[in-house]
């Protein structure tokens, strides 16, 4: 039986999966009184990046203490590993599952917006600073949804800047390619 796969969703599509739909007429997702947007992003972008899944193996106390130190990127926050020109490409591959993970288990909507902010904040330096594209969407898609977050009142302005500048390297990729 041949491999049948499907197109990508398309930017709308995206939309409705990461939330970012239904919006308000501001534009902004339906009001949640229990939670800050903002503070739930800002809490994300300066805790500790996620550790590579061998080091969550060892297991034992004492193998903790001996490679602690051993990462480059220990005590940098996410949001400077995602601000960062020459950071590793599997740091921010991992960064990028850790929040498309948070994002699909939905624990509140501020949770799952922060959360689909970094997932598109990881894309977005994978292609601006290694120029790789570490999804299968389209360059018209990720245009699209590197828009989104931009207009949002709680997004942190180093990364809706950070956003912006991948969207304007995707127009320019996507018309190179004619998509």
């Amino acid at each position: 039986m041949a491999d049948q796969r499907s197109d990508p969703p398309d930017a709308e599509q995206l939309a409705r999966v990461f939330g970012w739909a239904p919006e308000t007429p501001s534009g902004e997702p339906p009001a949640d009184p229990h939670e800050d947007r903002a503070q739930i992003l800002q809490d994300w972008l300066h805790e500790s990046p996620p550790m590579p899944r061998e080091t969550v193996d060892l297991q034992t106390p004492i193998a903790r203490r001996l490679c602690r130190g051993s990462s480059p990127d220990e005590g940098k926050s996410v949001l400077a590993l995602l601000l960062d020109p020459g950071g590793d490409i599997q740091v921010i591959r991992r960064i990028k599952q850790r929040y498309k993970s948070l994002a699909t288990r939905r624990r509140s909507p501020g949770q799952h917006a922060a959360a689909v902010a970094i997932y598109y904040a990881a894309i977005a330096t994978a292609l601006r600073f290694c120029d790789q594209k570490i999804t299968r969407y389209a360059y018209e898609d990720l245009d699209a949804a590197f828009g989104k977050p931009t207009r949002r009142t709680w997004m942190d302005p180093v990364l809706a800047e950070h956003l912006a500048s991948a969207q304007e390297l995707c127009r320019a990729k996507a018309s190179q390619r004619g998509e």
